[in-house]
């Protein structure tokens, strides 16, 4: 009687039994800082501040897509906020990088 183990046919082969998990490619990730100024933008949110953790590359869609998720009402604010990225004046859907910080400014506080 002949016993041939899986993983010895896999090795006979020249295989092994975790190739494909040993060619994923590791998934980066990038941690995304929230700011929400004003009262009402707070109230409604419940925080100050949070942090995203996005798979890379990671786009102020993206981050915008998770707020949105996680604060369904304050969705509804997003159209009167001025948004800016490490102090800078959001404009398109830029990429961000590690560390980033999206600030969410109504308008009427002077966003």
């Amino acid at each position: 009687m002949l016993l041939i183990s899986t993983a010895g046919c896999v090795a006979l082969l020249g295989g092994s039994i975790f190739s494909s998990a040993s060619k994923a490619k590791p998934q980066n990730f990038y941690t995304i800082k929230i700011v929400y100024f004003g009262f009402e933008t707070v109230q409604t949110t419940g925080v100050n501040e949070e942090y995203l953790t996005l798979p890379t590359p990671v786009f102020l869609e993206d981050a915008l897509s998770q707020v949105k998720q996680k604060h369904v009402v304050f969705a509804a604010m997003l159209p009167t906020m001025a948004i800016s990225i490490d102090g800078i004046p959001a404009n398109g859907n830029p990429q961000l990088s590690n560390n980033s910080e999206i600030d969410f400014i109504p308008t009427f506080a002077g966003g």
